[in-house]
């Protein structure tokens, strides 16, 4: 049979001299990799298809956990990844764009009050990949063909709409 299919379990070794929004953090890839993704390599993790949202959703844990922290460690400091290169997918599987990315789940938290869009996403990679999995969580906004273009506009980020300098 298929080895993949078992119970999934992780561990972290964290150092606690680290800033708690770290931890926060790889708190999060351990809920991550309890989810049995669709879509698995050869190792049997979903990493290549998923790495991106893991990153991206794993940086916006910081903000959920610790909202308003203005520590040099927050989410934030990943934001100009994702904004200055605004012609680059979301799904982009590359360092630091996938930090970035973080922007699109706290738009849908924050701005959308979606709050349990992050763990709907998820539930759905057991069935998905990882943009389709987002898709399906976003159909009782309008899907992206609706989201998309709220979140664009907010990425302006500045006069007259800075909505994630106001938020957070």
């Amino acid at each position: 049979g298929d080895g993949c299919n078992g119970a999934a379990w992780s561990y972290i070794q964290f150092n606690k001299n680290k800033p708690k929004e770290e931890l926060a953090h790889e708190i999060m890839h351990a809920f991550q990799y309890a989810f049995r993704v669709k879509v698995r390599g050869a190792d049997c993790t979903g990493e290549q298809e998923y790495r991106w949202l893991m990153e991206a959703t794993a940086e916006w844990a910081k903000d959920w956990i610790y909202p308003g922290s203005t520590s040099p460690h927050n989410e934030h400091g990943f934001a100009p990844h994702y904004l200055q290169v605004p012609e680059v997918s979301l799904n982009e599987r590359h360092d630091p764009h996938w930090y970035g990315a973080y922007l699109f789940p706290f738009f849908l938290a924050r701005v959308k009050g979606q709050t349990t869009i992050v763990g709907e996403i998820w539930n759905n990679t057991e069935s998905v990949a990882s943009l389709p999995a987002i898709e399906q969580a976003l159909q009782p906004l309008g899907g992206f063909e609706k989201v998309w273009p709220q979140f664009v506009l907010r990425n302006w980020n500045g006069d007259p709409v800075d909505d994630y300098k106001t938020i957070d």
